[in-house]
């Protein structure tokens, strides 16, 4: 490989950590959906916190966060210190629907989140998750 290549010597399979976001309007307003892919490691999980903190600051206020497509994540440790974060900053007017595949999903975030007072659930169905965020609806 050459010096001018944009690949690294060593191609380990690893996929780099990306945020994607698009807004929807529905008819309780508008939802932030954030997709993250690649791997996600404690920093670029903190990354996605603070970025989620700057759309609430800017007035989105309904986040579905989807997961589905991340190649890894961090344990239940690191989970667990980016909840404690995610309750530092993010205001109490945020609503965020976590999405993921079953496989990868735990409620430690949640939970984490949900015990400091926010509103955060873990959805593996998009629909359910949108019908949260709309409405005021409890998941199953």
């Amino acid at each position: 490989m050459n010096a001018d290549s944009p690949m690294s010597d060593v191609d380990d399979g690893r996929v780099p950590f990306s945020i994607a976001e698009a807004v929807n309007e529905t008819a309780s307003g508008s939802i932030l959906e954030m997709r993250v892919l690649g791997d996600v490691h404690i920093s670029a999980a903190t990354e996605v916190i603070d970025r989620i903190r700057e759309r609430a600051a800017a007035g989105h206020n309904l986040v579905l966060l989807d997961v589905s497509d991340v190649s890894t994540l961090p344990g239940t440790l690191m989970r667990y210190r980016v909840a404690l974060h995610a309750a530092k900053v993010w205001p109490r007017s945020l609503r965020v629907a976590a999405l993921g595949r079953p496989d990868i999903i735990t409620n430690m975030f949640a939970a984490t989140t949900q015990l400091r007072g926010f509103a955060v659930h873990v959805f593996t169905d998009r629909t359910a998750a949108r019908t949260w965020l709309a409405g005021d609806q409890r998941p199953d």
